[in-house]
């Protein structure tokens, strides 16, 4: 039962690895940022069977905002130019404030935009 699970753990962290190392490849070879955060999210989600990624940038045009960039779930949001202030009063600006990742294990209330 153990040996299962060390095998596990190495095939996610392979996977990790593997997902790191193309969102690098990507990130030197497209130029243009809609292009390449499409590219990594869409890796992202894939390689690790998730249902929502998720990748807020800050911009100076923006100075403390935060824009979400990700596939299905958000595009309503990217349409309506959705942004979240950078402040602890969400998992995102929370993250952005302190510097240290959060991560949800369960899904929230849904947002009604």
């Amino acid at each position: 039962m153990q040996s299962a699970l060390l095998v596990q753990d190495v095939n996610r962290r392979v996977t990790q690895i593997q997902t790191a190392a193309d969102v690098s490849r990507a990130a030197s070879s497209i130029m243009e940022t809609d292009a390449l955060v499409k590219k990594a999210v869409e890796l992202i989600r894939q390689r690790f069977n998730l249902y929502y990624v998720g990748l807020f940038l800050v911009t100076r045009a923006r100075v403390g905002r935060a824009a979400c960039r990700n596939r299905e779930a958000g595009e309503a949001m990217l349409a309506k130019d959705h942004q979240l202030p950078v402040d602890e009063h969400s998992m995102v600006g929370w993250s952005l404030v302190n510097r240290q990742p959060r991560i949800a294990q369960t899904l929230g209330p849904i947002l009604s935009i």
